[in-house]
């Protein structure tokens, strides 16, 4: 199936490829690989370089790996990607972070506390 030419170059006709793209993924239409550059170029009716753009996004956000020369890889939908996984870790040591310095606080309040009862 191919598309008509309407993407809006002027706002990044790549975006809306790679949204395309994403779609048809999380359809199930493409599974383990996308198809080839020259073929997903020919599938929009764009240029070769607007579909490397496109799939150079979605590999920016974690849908797909590429390496030169190789088949480009759809990552599993149902699992989260590296990307988010090390931003839930990384959420989870600034909340960690922000206990202990709570718990530090609370403790020399503690300690103040008992310094002026004892006295």
């Amino acid at each position: 199936m191919t598309h008509p030419d309407y993407y809006d170059r002027s706002i990044g006709g790549y975006r809306q490829i790679a949204e395309d793209i994403h779609n048809r993924i999380l359809a199930g239409e493409w599974t383990r690989y996308l198809p080839g550059l020259p073929e997903l170029a020919d599938i929009y009716n764009v240029a070769y370089q607007t579909v490397r753009n496109a799939v150079k996004l979605l590999e920016t956000n974690g849908v797909v790996i590429t390496a030169h020369g190789k088949k480009t890889v759809i990552i599993s939908n149902d699992e989260p990607t590296i990307a988010e996984a090390i931003k839930r870790v990384s959420k989870a040591m600034e909340e960690l972070a922000d206990t202990r310095q709570y718990l530090i606080n609370l403790s020399h309040k503690l300690d103040h506390i008992e310094t002026e009862t004892s006295a």
